[in-house]
């Protein structure tokens, strides 16, 4: 049973197909960002990092169907400003294996997981150091382009993710994005500047620097976990609500056609 969850593939060929695609683009990624990147060479602040945002992504929040949400982004985020892309690829690497931890996960899932991350926080980093240049990393001017640099992250992850429910689930990606992710733009944002303010702390106080944002990001999550445990019980009413209707029409659609149905003459 185990060996056959570890070992199972997507249900549909589109589906394997479009993993297979997102798979080979992360290995190509972290291939070079490891050749071509750079590194901190702290193995404390990766430790740290890797801790920290496995820790998140075990407590992940479930939003719809076979989504979930955690702040690991933070760590993969900060692991890029301070290290460069090789410590955003390690660390971005073992956060999407840390989604093993919860229980026995599919490897094409892993192999997702760990694709997606790596090539949201290379984006991440990308994205920073193009505005950075342009509009200064010095406090309060690290907020802009820490923010862009969050919102590339947010579309790159979501982009992602929602076409491969998309494939699954047969929907439209544009119709899932809205309903499963959208809300989530406003909570993302902030993340770039806290992962900026996380590597200005490691400039002055070291590794420890991670443990003075546990809180306020812990914080975050507690709250993310509190609505979409709203939102969730407001789409299940609501789905509740539509099929009660649904059936009523029905019964109302089948009572007409029994009264419109000609009856038989008696002589």
């Amino acid at each position: 049973m185990f060996q056959t969850t570890i070992f199972s593939l997507p249900a549909t060929r589109p589906l394997r197909a479009y993993v297979a695609v997102v798979v080979s683009a992360g290995a190509v990624a972290a291939a070079l960002a490891g050749f071509a990147g750079t590194g901190a060479g702290d193995l404390s602040l990766l430790f740290g990092l890797i801790i920290a945002g496995a820790a998140s992504e075990r407590f992940k929040v479930g939003l719809f169907g076979d989504s979930h949400v955690s702040l690991g982004a933070v760590a993969c985020m900060a692991a890029g400003l301070i290290g460069g892309p090789r410590d955003a690829v390690v660390v971005a690497s073992c956060v999407a294996i840390a989604v093993n931890l919860g229980g026995a996960v599919p490897l094409y899932k892993t192999l997702f997981n760990m694709a997606v991350y790596v090539i949201a926080s290379l984006a991440y980093l990308g994205v920073f150091r193009l505005f950075g240049l342009a509009m200064s990393t010095s406090w309060p001017r690290i907020v802009l382009p820490a923010t862009l640099a969050a919102a590339a992250y947010f579309v790159v992850n979501v982009g992602l993710v929602a076409a491969a429910v998309s494939l699954a689930s047969e929907r439209r990606i544009k119709d899932v994005v809205r309903e499963n992710y959208l809300w989530l733009a406003p909570h993302y944002l902030p993340l770039g500047t806290l992962a900026a303010a996380l590597a200005s702390g490691y400039a002055i106080v070291g590794p420890s620097a991670i443990l003075l944002f546990v809180i306020p990001v812990g914080s975050i999550q507690v709250a993310l976990f509190q609505y979409s445990a709203a939102k969730t019980a407001n789409q299940r009413q609501l789905r509740e609500v539509e099929e009660r209707i649904m059936a009523v029409e029905t019964e109302l659609a089948r009572a007409i056609r029994m009264e419109s149905a000609p009856r038989p003459h008696v002589a």
